[in-house]
């Protein structure tokens, strides 16, 4: 079996929810697979990084066992990079967009004739999953007509998800949040101010996101549900887009730090909105922050994005240091710019001799690699004073100021 594939997992927590549904599919998929005269048709369902395949028809196996029960790594998959707005929903073989598919998949010689995903929902804006079909050979682009009647069935399914949701008495609230967070972002920017120890002056700002409409959800809250949804990139992407249409508003010119997972990185509007920036005014200035703690699967498909965003002039960070355990791979492979201490090594720095080791010690190695470091997470001046002493120039946390609205012309 495909290492990517699984069915020892338990199943979806909505199977009896979508079983009602799926039962009264079968035959209609294999009629719309016969109409397209494509080989494969499926519907899936999304759920905590999986997608699970929930009804299949083949006109012959294929290579991977796409059976009910049987699920895939999420971000292995095409339906999920079309579903953050990543991949379009229809794919021909020869498209231009085929050398993205291939850095997605992390396969150069990938090759597929045909493939269409449609997301199908519970809550509109937000998938529950997908119905997709390919073909593996080069056949005939799809009809408008076949492409209606296709986007007909992937409303079809969601609108009877809906009422057998309502049936059963089947209630999310937080996915009606989400949805609504995604579909119509409400997003309040608000920036922390890094500064330079020595003379107090404006080193940069990091970007970061409030849900005006949500308040009793905090950021890291609506971030981990949008992942676990599989719409982290989208929600990300959102942020990004609010923080450098303030940032333009208010003409900012500081260093603006962006957080970012590495799946979100792939996005090819994101390079283009962050271009964008940049060219409108060339006093401007960008950093991506990465996490030590992000998985990151193949280093070489992400080096190659980062590699695209430095050209256009944007600097790397690798945030959250001396919180996991990845760190010394994550700076080797990333080669970053910038270096941000976690709290978790700031807090520790008066009553630990350990701490204030690793500073030194990753102060020594940021100079030989030529990048520079910045400690967070500053809560008391005695922090402050303790990392001068040991060499630090830069810091944030909120002993030095609290995230705020963007000052004019700062």
């Amino acid at each position: 079996m495909n290492a990517d594939f699984s069915s020892a997992l338990s199943r979806p927590k909505h199977a009896d929810l979508r079983n009602a549904v799926i039962e009264s599919l079968k035959e209609s998929l294999s009629a719309l697979r016969d109409f397209l005269g494509m080989e494969t048709i499926f519907v899936s369902e999304i759920e905590d990084g999986q997608l699970w395949f929930l009804a299949v028809d083949e006109a012959s196996p294929f290579l991977t066992p796409l059976i009910p029960d049987n699920c895939i790594k999420l971000d292995r998959t095409l339906c999920y990079w079309v579903c953050n707005d990543i991949l379009p929903q229809i794919i021909q073989g020869n498209d231009p967009v085929m050398q993205t598919v291939r850095r997605l998949r992390e396969d150069k010689n990938f090759q597929i004739g045909l493939h269409m995903s449609v997301p199908i929902t519970i809550h509109p804006g937000l998938p529950f999953g997908t119905i997709c079909c390919f073909s593996m050979k080069e056949r005939a682009p799809l009809s408008d007509q076949e492409i209606r009647i296709f986007r007909t069935m992937a409303d079809m399914i969601s609108t009877n998800l809906r009422l057998q949701a309502k049936i059963s008495g089947f209630v999310e609230p937080i996915g009606e949040d989400l949805a609504r967070m995604l579909s119509a972002p409400s997003i309040r920017p608000v920036f922390q101010p890094i500064l330079h120890f020595a003379s107090g002056r404006t080193y940069g700002f990091e970007g970061l996101s409030r849900f005006t409409d949500m308040p009793h959800y905090s950021p890291q809250d609506m971030f981990r549900l949008a992942t676990q949804y599989g719409m982290g990139p989208k929600l990300e992407l959102n942020a990004t887009n609010s923080i450098l249409d303030e940032a333009e508003r208010m003409q900012c010119r500081s260093l603006v730090f962006l957080n970012h997972s590495p799946d979100s990185l792939l996005a090819p509007s994101l390079q283009a909105r962050l271009e964008s920036y940049l060219k409108s005014d060339r006093q401007r200035g960008l950093a991506i922050e990465i996490s030590e703690q992000a998985v990151i699967q193949d280093f070489s498909r992400l080096e190659h994005r980062l590699s695209a965003l430095r050209e256009i002039g944007v600097k790397i960070a690798l945030d959250d240091v001396g919180q996991g355990n990845a760190g010394l791979a994550h700076i080797l492979a990333l080669k970053p710019d910038l270096i941000k201490l976690d709290r978790v090594v700031v807090a520790g720095l008066e009553a630990h001799r350990e701490n204030r080791a690793m500073v030194r010690a990753l102060l020594r190695f940021a100079k030989d690699i030529g990048c520079e470091l910045i400690a967070e997470g500053i809560e008391r001046e005695t922090e402050r004073a303790i990392l001068m002493e040991l060499g630090v120039e830069l810091g944030q946390g909120f002993h030095l100021g609290r995230p705020a609205p963007l000052p004019l012309l700062h």
